[in-house]
């Protein structure tokens, strides 16, 4: 397990499918997600803050599956690469998704995942670019008008 803190924060973590793969979620239905890297933006304001989140993201088998990134990250293609994030405890999940999305250079790639409790079209993004690096950069950029970002290996 990485270093992480047990902050309130807003976080997004990078990944990469290591295949496509279909996955069913719940009210979302079956997926069909390609061999791309994602971002999953999220918070953590609650108990354990940042370090209980990942710590439960990253967790195989999972006790229970509470969120629909828990769909994913309990699949064998599922990767994690990046985890970007700022100490806060304000709710910036929909500012930074939009944020996000507006470099152009990221896209939906579920329509309501990750954002049931939220007016969010997404919390679940696609980077238009192959490379972790870009990806990342684009990510890191996003997240500093909010405050000093923080990357961490996963």
């Amino acid at each position: 397990m990485p270093n992480i803190p047990p902050v309130k924060a807003v976080y997004a973590m990078l990944f990469t499918l290591a295949e496509p793969t279909t996955i069913v979620i719940g009210s979302l239905g079956s997926i069909r997600l390609s061999k791309r890297i994602y971002a999953y933006i999220g918070s953590a304001r609650g108990f354990g803050g940042l370090r209980a989140r990942v710590r439960h993201h990253l967790r195989r088998p999972k006790r229970r599956m509470h969120w629909h990134i828990d769909y994913i990250t309990v699949n064998p293609a599922f990767k994690p690469l990046k985890l970007v994030y700022i100490e806060t405890g304000m709710d910036l999940e929909e500012k930074l998704v939009e944020r996000i999305l507006s470099t152009n250079h990221y896209n939906v790639a579920v329509r309501g995942f990750g954002s049931s409790d939220k007016k969010s079209i997404s919390h679940l993004l696609v980077c238009e670019s192959n490379s972790i690096d870009y990806c990342l950069r684009v990510l890191v950029e996003s997240i500093k008008i909010y405050g000093e970002p923080k990357v961490v290996d996963l």
